[in-house]
């Protein structure tokens, strides 16, 4: 690699690598597991960055190579363990939502994914159940053996957290 691509990509990597980050961390539970992977990232784009055409979507192509990286992971410690915490559906739902999103937005689709990743594992399943199969408000409460009422109560105080993580992230910046 050449020293204008050396610089070309340590530039690109730089802006973008807080985004890649905070997309592996919202995918991996573990933040050593996320650690490994972000490594792996880094080592296969530097790799691949001769394939790179400049100009083009640096971090969507960081992206699909951690989506990758990811889905390798789970399969492997599926293998290990015998018992996956998500499903493959689930990971495909949260990569397909977050391509839907505009580009502008892309901070706080970050900050979103960044927030969702650090709720409890139970209220990440509300989540994905009420917002990605738009499972209703009855069904999830039988899923989750509460009531209705608890049940809206409980998304509500998902949504006022994800609220306060966004704005708390947004304000950080």
């Amino acid at each position: 690699m050449s020293k204008d691509s050396t610089e070309d990509y340590l530039k690109l990597l730089a802006e973008h690598e807080y985004a890649i980050r905070v997309y592996i961390i919202t995918m991996i539970p573990r933040l050593s597991d996320a650690d490994d992977i972000m490594q792996e990232v880094r080592l296969i784009m530097w790799k691949k960055f001769g394939t790179f055409e400049l100009g083009s979507n640096f971090k969507a192509w960081a992206l699909q190579i951690a989506y990758y990286r990811i889905m390798d992971f789970r399969r492997r410690k599926g293998r290990e363990n015998k018992k996956l915490i998500f499903t493959d559906e689930f990971y495909d739902a949260v990569e397909q939502a977050s391509k839907k999103l505009n580009p502008e937005d892309s901070d706080k689709r970050q900050s979103l994914l960044n927030c969702v990743g650090k709720l409890q594992d139970q209220h990440k399943k509300i989540i994905f159940l009420r917002y990605k199969e738009r499972v209703s408000i009855e069904e999830i409460s039988e899923k989750i053996g509460r009531t209705v009422t608890a049940t809206y109560r409980v998304i509500s105080r998902i949504r006022a957290s994800l609220k306060k993580c966004i704005n708390t992230t947004e304000k950080a910046r």
